[in-house]
């Protein structure tokens, strides 16, 4: 949890145009040997990008996700989980689509499907059904591996799997793909 004082720092400085500068050393301390340094900067980028799509483009700009990608399979759940629902908040804007794939996260994200909590499977589906948005992702995310775990998640995870990634797995063409695959 972020202590009071740090939030305090969080909110003053997105309140300032420093803002740029405040984002590049949240990204510097993912790199931190400091694993609460490392989920403190990931909580903070969680916040960035939660809400302004303004922030997830300066997120990119400052080069985030790849450092993002590095952390997916920290030994910290808590830290995993972050880092995947951040992917998730900056695929939510269109243009950060191409820059995620480009980054080379869809095979993290497709192995975050097999190996991570019932939460982070949840987002990284919802985070490859977004990418798979972008006609040139689809193919590589159907051969990526996706679609027997995501079908897995469907048939078994919890209720807001089901209900978020339902119409989206059936948009990108899980069924006919199910379909070859017997």
């Amino acid at each position: 949890m972020i202590a009071h004082s740090q939030t305090q720092h969080f909110l003053v400085t997105c309140a300032t145009e420093n803002l740029d500068h405040f984002i590049r050393q949240l990204v510097t301390d993912l790199h931190s040997t400091s694993l609460d340094n490392q989920k403190q900067a990931a909580m903070e980028i969680r916040l960035l990008a939660k809400n302004k799509p303004k922030n997830r483009v300066k997120l990119t700009k400052a080069s985030a996700i790849k450092s993002l990608i590095s952390l997916i399979f920290s030994p910290d759940l808590q830290l995993q989980e972050c880092n995947i629902i951040v992917m998730l908040n900056l695929s939510l804007y269109d243009e950060n689509k191409k820059a995620i794939a480009s980054a080379d996260a869809i095979k993290p994200l497709v192995r975050a499907l097999s190996t991570r909590t019932t939460t982070t499977k949840e987002n990284a589906t919802c985070t490859l059904l977004r990418l798979s948005q972008v006609k040139e992702h689809k193919a590589v995310i159907r051969l990526s591996g996706m679609i027997l775990p995501s079908m897995s998640l469907l048939e078994s995870g919890g209720f807001r799997a089901k209900k978020e990634n339902k119409m989206r797995a059936v948009k990108v063409g899980i069924i006919k793909v199910s379909m070859e695959l017997t």
